[in-house]
């Protein structure tokens, strides 16, 4: 569900829309529950609340724990996008529960690493950058490639607001590199914008309009707006890249990124030297 969403959701809802008779009860619910995801990475909230609570019901009355738990993670994330952050965190609880009891140790990670981006939209850095490292570590014992990629994301974003931009540059870095292997385009622009955000305060932003422009046209080509935990630090490290430096030279460097091939844009985030770093 990483292409184009507003397709994947077209395709999913008319299932939704036949008789129940027509559509058996365990696929209704993965149905409801995909297109859920959809929904929340389109932004829209209220519905994806409103798809996951019917899942979650069919799922109940299957007795599907594991189903269960995994739509418990997708519905913790939407709360913390709309910044609930005290439902996000029990919700979340409530499937990590329930992912242990079943061993499953990539759904334990991931659901680790949501609780992470839960801290960090609390503030708690110290809490966030010590869960991120742990889930980290958790997906490079699993292999998991995702899982890896995602990570960095969110420990470099962490590093990044506790000033520790050389440490925060090689995961976004990192996390650039597999994600662009693995055609993850939508991690990319999240990874884009992260790392053009350290560039800015690394004393770099011109390189991080670049990375903007880019990581805009991906997220254009996609339908795929900018969660919370994105949003949020999007906003004045743009601001603060603006003033940093001339406006037509800002527009310029940002154009150059909204016109640049995808693989270009890669390169240059992987190789191009910081003017001035700070750690």
């Amino acid at each position: 569900m990483r292409g184009h969403l507003q397709e994947g959701r077209g395709w999913l809802e008319p299932i939704l829309a036949l008789p129940e008779t027509a559509a058996p009860t365990a696929l209704r619910a993965q149905v409801l529950r995909g297109t859920g995801v959809i929904a929340w990475m389109q932004g829209a909230f209220v519905d994806a609340q409103t798809l996951f609570a019917e899942a979650l019901q069919i799922l109940a009355q299957l007795g599907d724990e594991h189903g269960t738990a995994r739509v418990l993670n997708n519905l913790g994330v939407v709360f913390y996008l709309q910044q609930d952050y005290d439902r996000a965190e029990q919700t979340l609880r409530r499937g990590l529960e329930l992912f242990r009891g079943l061993d499953d140790e990539s759904n334990i990670a991931r659901t680790l690493g949501n609780l992470g981006i839960v801290a960090y939209m609390r503030g708690e850095f110290d809490g966030a950058r010590q869960t991120c490292e742990a889930v980290l570590e958790h997906f490079q014992a699993l292999d998991d490639v995702w899982g890896i990629a995602v990570s960095h994301n969110n420990l470099a974003r962490v590093l990044c607001s506790q000033g520790r931009y050389t440490e925060a540059l090689a995961h976004y870095r990192t996390g650039i590199d597999l994600a662009h292997q693995n055609g993850a385009r939508r991690l990319l622009a999240s990874l884009f914008e992260g790392l053009a955000r350290t560039f800015t305060y690394a004393g770099d932003p011109l390189c991080a309009a670049t990375l903007w422009g880019t990581a805009d046209t991906l997220r254009t080509t996609l339908g795929a707006p900018r969660e919370t935990v994105d949003d949020t630090d999007y906003e004045p490290s743009v601001h603060a890249a603006r003033t940093a430096t001339r406006d037509t030279l800002f527009r310029r460097a940002w154009d150059k990124g909204q016109r640049a091939a995808l693989g270009d844009t890669v390169s240059f985030a992987l190789t191009h030297n910081v003017s001035q770093t700070s750690s």
